[in-house]
């Protein structure tokens, strides 16, 4: 052995360890703090992501009103209801498609099946 490898090198707890040891784990502790690292940016912007989606989606304009004067026929049974520039669609249980205009007056009536 040569006095070089009998030195001690002391840590931050004040135990020593050989200093061929030390020189062993420094690149893992390398690699494991750029992983630290890695994980903590990615993180980080995971939650702006979802912040930013968030903010997004809650301040977008709520659905429009539906027009006051929209009658369905009798024989309608509502399935969904969506929202075009210049229609409401309305689709029933039965697969009928009705197309409302704006002042809620039914357009056209398109059969299902």
């Amino acid at each position: 052995m040569t006095q070089d490898d009998t030195r001690e090198v002391v840590g931050t707890e004040g135990q020593g360890a050989p200093r061929g040891a030390a020189d062993q784990q420094v690149p893992e502790l390398r690699w494991l703090r750029r992983l630290v690292t890695a994980l903590a940016a990615t993180m980080a912007l995971g939650m702006l992501a979802v912040a930013g989606i968030l903010w997004l989606r809650l301040s977008a304009p709520s659905l429009p009103a539906l027009p006051a004067d929209l009658q369905l026929p009798a024989d309608v049974t509502p399935a969904a209801v969506t929202f075009a520039r210049d229609w409401t669609v309305v689709v029933s249980e039965t697969g009928d498609i009705l197309l409302f205009a704006r002042d809620g007056s039914l357009h056209r009536r398109v059969p299902g099946r």
